[in-house]
């Protein structure tokens, strides 16, 4: 018979609550899904056509080739000479795309400011541009100026 002197501590209740203890510390080490702080604006969209440079006379019936860019930003005016106002563009490229001859081209952008300019083209004369402001989820028509009219 044991005496309470030579008794040692029963290891099962101890091993049992360790047990517990890691279980509940592997649970804790699962992690759930990370939210993101950081939202991000869903893009807008902008499409249209380059014309055919046809004069003040004349409707334009389909679209002509050419390379139309996006540039961020807003024109602003720079005064040259009393009374002689330029248009400045941003200078900021994001984006660019050639089109066919009858197609059309389609930015998706983020929300925001933009100047759309023909690059390349058959128009005759200057190559047209046109202001933009781009909203979230919503999608804008714009065909490029007649550079003739």
């Amino acid at each position: 018979m044991d005496s309470p002197a030579n008794r040692r501590p029963r290891a099962g209740p101890l091993l049992a609550g360790l047990a517990v203890v890691a279980a509940l510390a592997a649970g804790c080490d699962h992690q759930s899904p990370v939210r993101s702080t950081s939202t991000v604006e869903p893009a807008g969209v902008v499409r249209g056509g380059i014309p055919p440079c046809t004069g003040p006379e004349s409707s334009a019936l389909h679209f002509v080739a050419g390379a139309v860019v996006a540039l961020r930003g807003s024109i602003t005016e720079h005064h040259i000479a009393p009374g002689e106002i330029k248009d400045v563009l941003p200078h900021r490229e994001v984006a660019r795309e050639s089109v066919g001859e009858g197609g059309e081209y389609r930015f998706t952008l983020p929300p925001g400011h933009y100047v759309l300019r023909v690059v390349r083209s058959r128009l005759a004369s200057e190559l047209p541009f046109v202001a933009v402001k781009i909203v979230a989820r919503h999608t804008v028509h714009i065909d490029m100026p007649d550079s003739c009219k």
